[in-house]
């Protein structure tokens, strides 16, 4: 593996068991400057949400890391993965909006962004988790972009990749995808701290708002009814046959 750099905003390492476990971990994680990034075309053991896996083989996903040190309230940090979406979404869009074999980007609550084909078929390209190390104050927001995947290495039917839409997934492609959404979350994170980014602000960059969904919370209980809006702290509200619920965590499936 490189040696990481502090002074560099982006490494690129050979590959690493876990990008955000490769910063998370180090005993001296100051040694990683705020928005300095670790990449890597080559993750053994990347991680998802809720405890899941994230599994590619080698050269066929984008795993990337960001350090971030919010100075925001700890409820305002849970709009982290929010708008890192909102970040990957643009990139990407920005990226690769002209293609004839795309109709567009969009992100599905929380932080799941997927590709919409010339045909109308929509599925996850791009995941993210968010992790915070209480005692060194500081969030690594880990990104995972699925490159030169074909439909023997995704992980589940409902993903896709840049190579099955036909799009570019050159080195000097992802390098530059790499460089927009690190210089991305330098504007949105900074404009978080200052107060002029608001939960409201990232409403209409959510394709789940205005769908009817259904929502599967960790206990098992099942939400049914519209997503609604955000609250402050980035909840999904949905409101239900008893009225709105404000919803933190969930499997959210969009019914129409």
């Amino acid at each position: 593996m490189n040696e990481i750099d502090s002074e560099t905003p982006i490494t690129w390492v050979d590959a690493v068991r876990s990008t955000n476990s490769l910063m998370l971990e180090d005993p001296k994680v100051s040694r990683f400057s705020t928005f300095s990034v670790v990449a890597t075309m080559n993750q053994t053991a990347g991680r998802g949400r809720h405890g899941r896996n994230w599994i590619a083989p080698a050269g066929g996903s984008l795993a990337m890391s960001i350090m971030l040190r919010p100075k925001v309230s700890p409820d305002k940090m849970s709009l982290l993965p929010l708008i890192a979406g909102t970040v990957v979404r643009r990139v990407l869009q920005e990226e690769f909006g002209g293609a004839e074999e795309l109709q567009d980007f969009i992100l599905k609550w929380p932080n799941d962004v997927q590709a919409v084909s010339a045909e109308g078929e929509i599925k996850k390209i791009c995941g993210i988790l968010c992790e915070l190390k209480l005692e060194a104050e500081v969030v690594v927001c880990g990104i995972g972009i699925n490159t030169a995947m074909y439909e023997s290495d995704l992980p589940v039917p409902t993903a896709t990749s840049l190579t099955l839409l036909g799009l570019d997934e050159s080195k000097e492609r992802v390098q530059r995808i790499v460089e927009k959404i690190q210089a991305g979350m330098m504007v949105a994170v900074s404009n978080l701290e200052d107060g002029v980014l608001q939960a409201s602000d990232l409403v209409q960059e959510i394709s789940t708002i205005g769908k009817e969904v259904s929502a599967e919370l960790p206990s098992g209980e099942f939400v049914r009814g519209k997503a609604a809006g955000l609250s402050d702290i980035g909840e999904l509200i949905i409101n239900t046959s008893n009225g709105p619920r404000a919803i933190s965590a969930a499997e959210v499936t969009h019914l129409r």
